[in-house]
């Protein structure tokens, strides 16, 4: 699994990111990773200004079951955060890797 996981193709790179979005912010499925846009993200410093961090903004589109939550009235997930590590597997910088090879004119 480990050869597929890498930042030299873009097949590796994305599956890399996949992985990474679903540990890092608990997505359940392909349809939940399918339905997110580069909106939903943004690189920040944490409360303390010392750290970077990744921040997941969920649009309560969350739940495996059709129709999602929106018909049981259930709030959205709270904000997440992925903290820079600042080695070989740091989602900050895996999604910075991810948006620079990523075209200007892809649709967000």
């Amino acid at each position: 699994i480990t050869t597929s996981l890498t930042n030299d193709t873009p097949k590796g790179l994305l599956q890399s990111v996949f992985m990474m979005l679903g540990i890092h912010f608990a997505l359940r499925g392909r349809k939940e990773h399918y339905l997110l846009t580069i909106d939903q993200f943004s690189i920040e410093h944490d409360d303390t200004n010392q750290r970077m961090r990744l921040r997941y903004h969920d649009v309560g589109r969350s739940k495996t079951d059709q129709g999602g939550l929106l018909h049981m009235n259930v709030k959205a997930k709270d904000d997440a955060f992925a903290y820079a590590t600042n080695d070989q597997d740091c989602p900050v910088a895996l999604w910075q890797t991810f948006l620079s090879h990523r075209p200007p004119s892809a649709a967000p």
